[in-house]
């Protein structure tokens, strides 16, 4: 992890901006108990990053936890632009997606696609923030989570395609929603929400209700779930969309 909640300064920081490396980190997600140890900081040719101490690791259901190892270089990858990983039909084939020209020096690395909802969600959670995603579009542009909840006043609700990574709260098959809770801490250990209301059939909500009353803990509230939308404020502190795709509703966490 690029991120973490630092007990000193009481706010989340980057890797690269600590000065006190006696401070203690957390993890970003205020539902889980993960601790941070620093690493390297003075090397010359890995970043500075976050990792979890040994008898701290992340919860089981902590999408920090499945994030990739950040080993494959960001010009390896082939991304789609959003709209195209939202609704595949209503784009086309030729503006799909973008790839950067491979040089000789990483030609052997592995290259990766970014296609799907997982793979966005997976990408975003493994990179900083302020890494360009495409062009004039960073990560920090493309998901709402607990590290960006409080940037901007977004934590009063966001507009547009994002992608965001929340917890389960309640679901509705008569009305054919699922509420989930995006939230944050404060420098003071207040908890911010933002609700978010995704609308979908009933089959599908019946089809993750089932998933998760047959995985631990066995109950449909808390656990983690994110979703690709295209979002509009209902009012203050609530969002809502309609998917387009049942792939845009992310909720099975395995590691692969």
């Amino acid at each position: 992890m690029f991120s973490a909640f630092s007990q000193e300064l009481k706010k989340s920081i980057r890797a690269s901006e600590v000065r006190n490396y006696k401070d203690e980190f957390l993890c970003l997600n205020p539902n889980c108990t993960a601790r941070f140890t620093l690493r390297a900081v003075n090397s010359s040719s890995v970043t500075p990053h976050f990792a979890c101490l040994p008898n701290y690791p992340h919860d089981p259901n902590c999408l920090f936890g499945i994030s990739d190892t950040g080993s494959t270089k960001d010009d390896n990858y082939i991304k789609s632009d959003l709209e195209t990983i939202l609704n595949p039909s209503t784009t086309s084939n030729s503006t799909s997606s973008v790839q950067t020209k491979l040089s000789s020096n990483n030609a052997a690395q592995p290259r990766k696609y970014i296609r799907t909802a997982n793979q966005l969600l997976r990408y975003c959670l493994a990179h900083d923030l302020t890494t360009e995603y495409t062009e004039g579009l960073t990560v920090d542009d493309i998901i709402l989570d607990s590290r960006n909840l409080l940037d901007n006043g977004n934590y009063k609700g966001i507009e547009g395609i994002r992608l965001i990574s929340g917890q389960t709260v309640e679901y509705c098959e008569s009305e054919g929603y699922i509420k989930i809770d995006i939230s944050t801490r404060t420098s003071t250990n207040k908890r911010i929400f933002l609700t978010a209301i995704a609308y979908m059939p009933k089959d599908q909500i019946v089809e993750i209700r089932r998933y998760l009353f047959n995985s631990p803990p066995r109950r449909f509230s808390g656990h983690p779930i994110a979703v690709l939308g295209e979002w509009k404020k209902d009012k203050d502190y609530q969002i809502s969309c309609t998917v387009v795709k049942k792939t845009n509703v992310i909720y099975r966490f395995v590691h692969e």
